[in-house]
């Protein structure tokens, strides 16, 4: 059990990893910001304490502590090799491209679907992972400062109501 545990996991309880795509995540991303209290209670059915950094300039690992008398120690988000995608498919997230070509689909896969120009976005909706450019060109961005939840995926992951 212990070899699933790498550095591209996301480190749920103490004995369970979930395997990541590595993602191209940068410093300025907080991993504290990717989930409330709230979603990680829900997620692991007992209540956690606000998220916290290990290391204060440190953003991108965020540890949320259970209550006591819990058998989850910890929930651990990493953000270094670990792919926010693959987190918000636990949370009811779908995917928001065509399986046939890779592009988004529209207006679902679009970070920003009611802008005019439709074309280029400047952004990629997080779980079509790509910024559509034309109808038939998209590109991955940079990194998660290039991605945005989506008003879609917003509402499945439930950070807006239906």
């Amino acid at each position: 059990m212990k070899a699933l545990c790498r550095t591209n996991a996301i480190r749920l309880v103490p004995w369970l990893c979930i395997g990541a795509v590595p993602l191209t995540a940068h410093a300025e991303a907080d991993a504290c910001r990717l989930l409330t209290a709230a979603q990680v209670s829900a997620a692991i059915g007992t209540s956690v304490s606000a998220g916290t950094h290990v290391t204060p300039t440190f953003l991108e690992t965020c540890t949320w502590t259970p209550a006591a008398g819990s058998n989850i120690r910890a929930v651990t988000v990493n953000l270094q090799g670990a792919t926010v995608y693959e987190l918000l498919h636990t949370f009811g997230a779908t995917d928001k491209y065509d399986l046939t070509t890779g592009l988004p689909q529209y207006p679902e896969g679009f970070a920003e679907p009611e802008s005019t120009p439709r074309y280029p976005q400047q952004h990629a909706e997080i779980m079509a992972g790509r910024m559509p450019l034309t109808a038939t060109e998209a590109v991955l961005p940079d990194g998660l400062e290039d991605e945005r939840v989506g008003p879609l995926t917003a509402r499945e992951i439930g950070w807006l109501s239906h």
